[in-house]
């Protein structure tokens, strides 16, 4: 199989990526471990979440395999669109999980899992940024593979925030 540059590129940050992501969960873990700890109703809520996951990015995949077989040109790569297609889905998961309590572990730190988020929307910004500087964000009129960091650090901006919501909802609840 011949590769090229970016997708070599592309398949060692992925790689890396795998491989921070250890680093982090074992990191975000209170007992150092890499996996992280479920109760029942959790691993349930989760299953339902992964659920909505799949059929959402089938359905976005689903577009994207319909208005492709048309004229019609999206102002995105076609990295940018299918790895947009997976983003949502995380989001979906997340947004469930965290809305029905099942986002966080019995062995998570909250403040550390919200240390990391933060150093990882801002690395992403700062990536974008650089390669915004560079012109590589648009070309042609079309968003290149940068624009990826962008929707990348907004997602952790988007759990952040659905975060904080939850938690001042989950405090008004308790002094009902």
């Amino acid at each position: 199989m011949d590769f090229s540059a970016r997708s070599l590129g592309l398949a060692i940050g992925v790689i890396v990526g795998l491989i921070v992501t250890v680093v982090i969960l074992k990191l975000i873990n209170k007992d150092g471990n890499t996996k992280t700890k479920y109760d029942e109703m959790q691993l349930i809520t989760r299953g339902k979440a992964y659920t909505y996951a799949f059929w959402t990015l089938i359905i976005i995949e689903l577009f994207l395999c319909i208005t492709s077989t048309g004229d019609y040109k999206f102002p995105f790569n076609n990295y940018v669109l299918h790895f947009s297609a997976i983003i949502i889905g995380i989001v979906v998961q997340v947004s469930y999980c965290i809305w029905h309590n099942a986002y966080f572990g019995l062995n998570n730190s909250k403040s550390r899992f919200a240390i990391f988020a933060i150093l990882i929307a801002v690395f992403n910004f700062g990536i974008a940024l650089y390669l915004h500087s560079k012109g590589e964000l648009i070309v042609d009129g079309v968003f290149q593979d940068a624009l990826m960091n962008i929707i990348v650090g907004c997602m952790f901006i988007v759990i952040g925030i659905e975060l904080f919501v939850k938690m001042i909802v989950d405090k008004g609840e308790m002094g009902d």
